[in-house]
């Protein structure tokens, strides 16, 4: 299967550098997550634990899906894993 093209909103580009996040590990989570869930309007978010200092976190992604292009809306850290898994 053919890996979909990716592109990020400039909202996305914003919080990654704000949240000192890589490029890298958010298109891996939409690549490769441990959960996704459908939202309204071809919107969806992919889960994926993960490690920062120590502790757990899920970097979760909103992304849209066209065809073979996703984009990246937002991304953001949150260690409330039981309120997301």
């Amino acid at each position: 299967m053919k890996r979909p093209k990716i592109a990020l909103s400039h909202h996305a580009h914003y919080q990654i550098k704000e949240r000192k996040l890589s490029i890298q590990k958010v298109k891996a989570v939409v690549l490769s997550p441990d959960k996704v869930t459908k939202q309204p309007d071809n919107r969806f978010l992919a889960y994926k634990l993960v490690k920062r200092s120590d502790k757990d976190y899920l970097l979760i992604v909103i992304y849209e899906q066209t065809n073979s292009r996703l984009k990246i809306v937002t991304t953001f850290l949150t260690s409330k894993l039981r309120k997301y898994l």
